[in-house]
């Protein structure tokens, strides 16, 4: 017995994957509808209408979140199951490339905050201004040239 886009596939014999997925698909798109969740406005051109969100909705979002955590593009690829990296890079290669670049970013800033510190104390216990560390490194520095 074939199911419609909010029936239930209470047995999957005699169906192709094809037939499973447009199912899946169909019943998925019928519950973000009902669920109200909207993926696009419709604006004031009558060709546009609201979508609700879809099963592909979720790939694209997990997808995002996964970018986001840092999953390498390769990863992703494969976890999409894109037949080349090319695919893979059209839809996610701009956000893939501004996570790297935030990584990138945050490691150097990590590194020259951990490379100001004075050795041996904690960021409460420097009672230095910054001109008087600037002094300070500038007499190290002397003193280890000699």
């Amino acid at each position: 017995m074939k199911s419609t886009a909010t029936g239930v596939i209470n047995r999957h014999e005699g169906y192709s994957k094809s037939e499973l997925l447009a199912t899946l698909g169909k019943i998925m798109a019928s519950i973000g509808e009902t669920s109200g969740i909207i993926v696009k406005s419709s604006t004031d051109n009558t060709e546009n209408r609201i979508k609700y969100a879809s099963a592909h909705d979720l790939r694209r979002g997990a997808a995002k979140r996964l970018v986001n955590a840092g999953v390498s593009e390769t990863t992703l690829q494969l976890l999409m199951r894109h037949k080349d990296t090319e695919t893979t890079r059209k839809f996610y290669g701009a956000t893939i490339e501004a996570q790297v670049a935030a990584s990138e970013l945050h490691e150097k800033l990590d590194r020259d905050r951990r490379d100001n510190e004075l050795v041996g104390t904690k960021a409460s216990d420097a009672d230095f201004n910054p001109t008087e560390v600037a002094k300070l490194k500038s007499l190290l520095k002397m003193v280890s040239d000699d």
